[in-house]
């Protein structure tokens, strides 16, 4: 009776557990994992329980970006902050993009590192989709081997970005779409 009570306990503890790392690893539309789109820098900083050091957005009043690399449960990610601007006076720095290639990545429909870009077509057939070829060589000649599929939905300006390798998803992205 007790070995019966103590393996229950044991695999609801596992579920709950790979259900944890399972919603740090989702890619949607709102971002990825715990990082989520528009989060102000100070909200970020709590989140990896780290200091973010930016040099761009602090030297300029342009619009540029800075990027940081962090490493949150085990997951390396990009994360690039803007300003956003409330009026003349005053702006907040907040995550404008997130990018990890981590094998673990899955969007809520399945998608993950290394599937092809046939499925990512087939099970998102109502967004609206744009691929588009990476450049190489600074810019002077398209990859015949890179590339990445915009996804985009009609509740959000935001886009999931699929880098591609050879068809095959090899990192996500999720940003704000200024596009069409």
């Amino acid at each position: 009776m007790i070995t019966k009570r103590l393996f229950f306990i044991t695999m609801l503890f596992y579920c709950m557990h790979a259900s944890a790392q399972s919603n740090n690893n989702a890619v949607s539309m709102n971002g990825i994992g715990d990082f989520k789109i528009n989060m102000t820098k100070s909200e970020v900083e709590k989140l990896i329980s780290k200091s973010i050091q930016l040099h761009n957005l602090i030297s300029t009043d342009e619009w540029t970006r800075d990027t940081v690399i962090a490493l949150y449960k085990d997951v390396q990610f990009s994360l690039m902050f803007e300003k956003q601007y409330n009026d003349d006076k005053t702006n907040d720095i907040i995550l404008a993009e997130v990018y990890s290639n981590n094998a673990l990545l899955k969007t809520p429909s399945g998608i993950v590192a290394g599937d092809d870009v046939c499925k990512i077509i087939n099970t998102y057939q109502g967004y609206s989709m744009m691929i588009y070829p990476e450049y190489e060589t600074g810019y002077t000649a398209k990859s015949k081997t890179l590339s990445n599929l915009t996804l985009q939905s009609d509740e959000t300006n935001h886009v999931i970005i699929f880098y591609l390798n050879n068809n095959k998803v090899s990192g996500f992205s999720v940003t704000v779409w200024e596009g069409d």
